[in-house]
């Protein structure tokens, strides 16, 4: 079986484009603010964070992968802190306490969400 399938199923619905210069800037915390891709069953962020920045320690119901893309964000999952940079990447299962704090530079992470995160759905209105 090839990894790039070339059959199957009818499609549920169309391919959908966002634009970066038209995606919603939506503020999360004082320096950190996310331009979201929804999809039916995932969303995908993409995240600035300002030097300095913190994400205050939270659980949702959603699971949560985080990428580090640029800069280095100290992170911690449960009871676990470490220092995490570009490549470094974290899953976070439904209810587990996390939260981030960037370091002296900008920080950028893609975030991933499945189902999409229902609280940032009601930010988006």
């Amino acid at each position: 079986m090839s990894f790039f399938a070339t059959g199957g199923a009818q499609p549920e619905r169309p391919g959908a484009w966002q634009d970066d210069d038209a995606a919603p800037r939506v503020p999360l915390a004082p320096g950190i603010t996310t331009r979201p891709v929804v999809g039916a069953d995932v969303m995908l962020t993409h995240v600035h964070w300002e030097p300095g920045a913190v994400a205050p320690a939270h659980a949702h119901v959603e699971e949560q992968l985080l990428l580090v893309l640029a800069g280095a964000v100290e992170f911690t999952i449960g009871d676990d802190t470490r220092r995490m940079g570009p490549g470094d990447a974290v899953v976070i299962p439904p209810w587990v306490r996390h939260g981030g704090r960037a370091l002296d530079a900008p920080v950028v992470t893609a975030e991933a969400f499945s189902p999409p995160r229902a609280a940032l759905l009601d930010l988006l209105g």
